[in-house]
């Protein structure tokens, strides 16, 4: 929930990053040889992440059937987001569909792993409280038959008195 909110917070850290192609640090320097300034590169990069990220917790925690759809724009993000990077660091390649598309199926992979041991977890925490709401029923139910049975004795030892 917290990562959720701090999404736009995140998305918009692209800002604090230099409108130039150099960025200078203490520990790199990084040139920016296919996007005009540092700040479109994060920008785009944030915005890359940000839809993955978005997607990738979408398509763990849905419940639905058509949870298999989320794969395909999260598929085509996270093509696009490798593109980033090759784009940036190396010259554009013919062959950068062959190197990407098997990362993309390990990240896939990766995310029905998740999913279906988060959805195991889900399940047990849900049978989990059913089960609390059962003995809370059988609970008020006692209760209800101790309440039941004590009424039924005041009112015998009543007709006892009147006897009397």
């Amino acid at each position: 929930m917290v990562a959720i909110v701090l999404s736009p917070l995140i998305f918009y850290s692209y800002k604090v990053f230099p409108a130039t192609d150099v960025w200078e640090t203490p520990f790199f320097t990084f040139k920016s040889l296919y996007f005009q300034n540092v700040q479109t590169y994060v920008w785009t990069l944030a915005g890359k992440i940000m839809m993955i990220f978005l997607l990738s917790l979408w398509f763990t925690t849905c419940k639905h059937w058509w949870y298999h759809a989320i794969i395909v724009p999260l598929g085509m993000y996270i093509f696009q987001f490798i593109n980033l990077f090759l784009l940036d660091f190396k010259e554009q390649d013919e062959m950068d569909i062959y190197f990407t598309v098997p990362l993309v199926g390990v990240v896939l992979f990766l995310l029905y792993y998740l999913k279906r041991n988060i959805k195991s977890n889900v399940e047990i925490i849900n049978l989990d409280d059913d089960i609390d709401k059962e003995l809370e029923k059988i609970d008020r139910l006692d209760e209800l038959k101790a309440k039941e049975k004590e009424k039924r004795a005041r009112a015998g030892s009543r007709d006892i008195n009147d006897l009397l």
